[in-house]
């Protein structure tokens, strides 16, 4: 009962001190300090971002190249979420100097900070089209990493377009040229864009993994600003989840990162509206109002617009539950305002068009008046008149061919863009198909070198076992030999049992389905009982085996049957291909991380040409065994398939003619 209390005070502890981190955060934003001065936004733009424009345009003076372009779009970067406007101005200008000076690379940049721009001012179609030109020019010229950012780009327009599946792949195949290029920048981006396609598809869990991997990476290149707008998306996951005390915490600790940063009002901007929403969940009414109407102060003074409408609309509900009907009208009209301005510019732009569509009919008008007036008091004006009609006629023929020229010029652009599009596809399909037929043909050899050793590795055997039956059921053999008769039938039998089992291995391993179980084990008890095993057969070749321990324990993370058959296999090759009266060498030794069998035998060695296929499937050597013993092939691609699965190594130190010492590596257990 005790131990039960304890772990709810120690929970209540927690959301506690997690709502007292909400509340301090808010109150350094909305509350004025002890000096009577109350914390606001300068106009839209920082004192900080005036000095970096201010240092960037000092530096734009000097240059004239390529840096040019890049700090134009820097400029362009810093103004992406507060100043649409000024933002649109430099990356256009950087658009003009890339075009003077035709570097592609800079280029496909440039194209990629245009959309995104574009994609803040709600046009998706003219940034899906800046995004597709990036990817077109990155892929042409190999560039990954800007291609990587394009395809992203890509899936973040298909996301706001709520087509979620077309955004999961393109953000999925960025991820994989950032994965390949180790660019923890592109990573971090990809779980965010991969958070957001999960998070809009109600998967909240596989959003939570995403946010997470983002926050990790933010912290790994210690970028508070990606930190913090990590930990804003796992708190909205935690309200969506209705899960309140851990969003409040997650939203607590990215406004007090974001309040650190110089310019990262647009981000506790939202931070401050999705902890309103949380307290109007909780129905902390008050609390609610309080911080809501502080992020639309910010928003208001930021131009952000989604803001704006998100916390407006809560503001009207509120004020509508509190029946203060005039406040929550208020609120609703801004709302209804923010979601209309761009139908409202729209509308501006047509009574524009139809006033100066008016204002022209009105000049043709008089000027028809004056031409008819003019006719009457003399026929020259007739003359004038119709070379007016003719000279406009020939404006509007020509204004029509080179409208129509153009159009057809967009046209073939389009259709260049489509057949290289197809062509990409076809590449990609002859590539995959090339490699089908190639892995095929190797499935076809594996396939004809195994009918090769059933015929002949076992029909040899086979043949032998069923002459020594018949001549045991023929009765004519006497006695004494029978027993002599069985044993080699039992031999011949095991040689074929040994034959299967090394193929099945070796397929098991192949299709991925052995399943080792590597723990802590003493490797020297084994060593030695594999040599006590093959004594005999070593013996029989007169073949001295010596057992070798340097160390008095050599703890490793093996799977214990695993390893038996790998020394097992090493031993017998040893055996194998040595020649009479030589000697094997076991030896097992280790150092801070690592433990190390190795077999070592003064048999005739390994050419360079053999190392090349030594741990092959179904690898022929020059070597023969020395006693007439049967070799497969398998034996040694079984040892290195085992031990690699046990996150090992295997390899062979040898010259030609001097011996061959074969090492397996294992990790060391270490504090076991």
């Amino acid at each position: 009962m005790l131990a039960v209390s304890t772990v709810g005070l120690k929970r209540a502890i927690r959301r506690v001190i997690c709502v007292l981190g909400v509340v301090v955060g808010v109150m350094i934003v909305v509350v004025p300090t002890t000096f009577g001065q109350v914390y606001r936004l300068q106009g839209r733009l920082t004192p900080q971002q005036l000095k970096e424009e201010k240092d960037l345009r000092a530096r734009l003076a000097l240059v004239n190249d390529t840096v040019r372009v890049e700090i134009l779009d820097s400029l362009a970067w810093l103004y992406r979420a507060t100043d649409f406007e000024r933002a649109m101005y430099y990356v256009q200008w950087a658009a003009r100097e890339v075009e003077r000076l035709g570097f592609p690379r800079v280029r496909a940049e440039n194209q990629n900070y245009m959309g995104i721009i574009y994609r803040n001012l709600g046009n998706y179609p003219q940034a899906m089209r800046c995004f597709v030109e990036a990817r077109r020019i990155a892929e042409h010229y190999g560039y990954k990493r800007e291609e990587a950012y394009a395809l992203n780009n890509i899936g973040d327009i298909y996301r706001y377009e709520g087509n979620y599946t077309d955004a999961q792949r393109f953000v999925l195949q960025s991820l994989q040229h950032f994965t390949n290029l180790r660019d923890t920048a592109g990573l971090h981006y990809c779980a965010i864009r991969l958070g957001e396609i999960s998070r809009s598809t109600g998967n909240f869990s596989r959003s939570l993994a995403h946010f997470h991997d983002a926050l990790c990476y933010a912290q790994a290149l210690q970028n508070k600003g990606w930190e913090a707008g990590a930990l804003n998306r796992i708190g909205q996951v935690y309200q969506l989840q209705r899960n309140h005390a851990k969003a409040l915490e997650a939203f607590s600790s990215a406004l007090q990162i974001s309040m650190r940063l110089p310019h990262d009002e647009d981000e506790q901007c939202s931070i401050l509206i999705e902890i309103g929403k949380t307290y109007y969940a909780q129905q902390r009414t008050d609390s609610a109002m309080l911080v809501l109407h502080r992020g639309l102060q910010m928003a208001e003074m930021i131009g952000l617009k989604q803001q704006i409408r998100e916390a407006s609309r809560i503001l009207a509900e509120m004020y509508t539950e509190k029946r203060q009907f005039e406040k929550a009208l208020q609120h609703r009209n801004r709302q209804l305002a923010v979601n209309d301005s761009l139908y409202t510019e729209i509308g501006r732009r047509e009574i524009e068009k139809i006033s100066a569509k008016y204002e022209l009919e009105k000049q043709q008008n008089a000027l028809r008046t004056l031409n008819e007036a003019q006719q009457r008091e003399r026929m020259i004006s007739w003359g004038l008149a119709v070379g007016v009609a003719v000279l406009l006629l020939v404006v509007v023929l020509l204004y029509r061919y080179a409208s129509a020229e153009r159009r057809a010029r967009v046209e073939i652009l389009r259709q260049q863009e489509i057949l290289e599009h197809q062509s990409v596809e076809i590449e990609s399909a002859n590539a995959a198909l090339i490699e089908r037929n190639e892995a095929l043909a190797a499935l076809n050899s594996e396939k004809t070198e195994l009918m090769n050793i059933v015929a002949h590795d076992l029909k040899n055997p086979i043949t032998a076992v069923h002459g020594l039956a018949d001549l045991i059921a023929s009765g004519f053999v006497p006695q004494e030999q029978l027993q002599e008769l069985s044993q080699q039938i039992v031999a011949t039998a095991e040689r074929m049992i040994q034959l299967v089992t090394n193929i099945l291995d070796s397929n098991r391993f192949d299709d991925g389905l052995a399943t080792l179980r590597c723990v802590a084990i003493d490797i020297l008890p084994i060593v030695e009982a594999t040599c006590w095993q093959y004594q005999t057969a070593a013996e029989a070749k007169k073949i001295t085996l010596h057992y070798e321990p340097c160390v008095e324990s050599a703890l490793a993370l093996a799977d214990e049957q695993a390893l038996m058959q790998v020394t097992e296999n090493l031993l017998s090759n040893a055996v194998k291909y040595s020649p009479l009266g030589k000697n094997i060498v076991a030896r097992v030794r280790s150092n801070n991380e690592k433990v190390y069998i190795e077999i070592q035998d003064e048999g005739p060695g390994i050419s360079e040409e053999d190392m090349k296929k030594l741990f092959g499937k179904f690898a022929r050597l020059s070597a023969q065994p020395t006693g007439g013993e049967h070799s497969t092939g398998l034996g040694l691609s079984i040892v290195k398939k085992m031990v690699e699965a046990m996150n090992g190594r295997v390899w062979c130190e040898s010259e030609l003619g001097k011996g061959a010492t074969f090492v397996v590596e294992l990790p060391k257990a270490i504090g076991i």
